[in-house]
C-alpha cells in the first residue's frame, strides 16, 4: 500500500487502514521521525472520522511505529479471538467488512453469516 492509495482509501475499515499505515510509518520513521509524525497526522486529517486511527496515530510523538503497529496487532488479534467465543454455531450479523470480524470469523465456526453494507466517505 502506497500513501496516495491509502488517502484515498474509503472501502476498508479503520484496523485494516491503520495497520496499512503503521506499515508506511515504520519506513518513513527509519528515515525520519519528523517526516513520520507529519505522515501520520495527514492520514489522520484525511481519515478523521475513524476515532481509533486518529488517536492511535497521535502515539508517533510518543512511542516508534513498530512498537504502536505490535501493541494493534496485539489489541485485534485479542479482540478477534474474544468475539470469536461468541460465534460458535450461531449466526452472526455484520456491517460491511472489518478486518476484526473477519479475523474472528476465521476463528470460530458460526452457522450462519449475515453481511450488511455501509459505504463510509459517501
Amino acid at each position: 500500500m502506497n500513501v496516495e492509495n491509502l488517502l484515498k482509501d474509503r472501502k476498508r475499515g479503520c484496523s485494516g487502514i491503520l495497520i496499512d499505515a503503521l506499515d508506511l510509518l515504520v519506513k518513513v520513521e527509519k528515515e525520519d521521525k519528523n517526516k513520520a509524525i507529519n505522515l501520520a497526522e495527514k492520514i489522520a486529517k484525511v481519515h478523521e472520522s475513524m476515532a481509533g486511527l486518529v488517536k492511535t496515530l497521535k502515539l508517533i510523538k510518543t512511542k516508534s511505529a513498530i512498537e504502536i503497529k505490535k501493541e494493534v496487532e496485539k489489541s485485534n488479534y485479542f479482540s478477534a479471538l474474544n468475539l470469536s467465543k461468541f460465534l460458535n454455531d450461531k449466526n452472526m450479523i455484520t456491517i460491511s467488512r472489518s478486518g476484526i470480524v473477519e479475523k474472528s470469523i476465521m476463528l470460530s465456526n458460526p452457522a450462519k453469516i449475515y453481511v450488511l453494507i455501509s459505504r463510509p466517505g459517501k
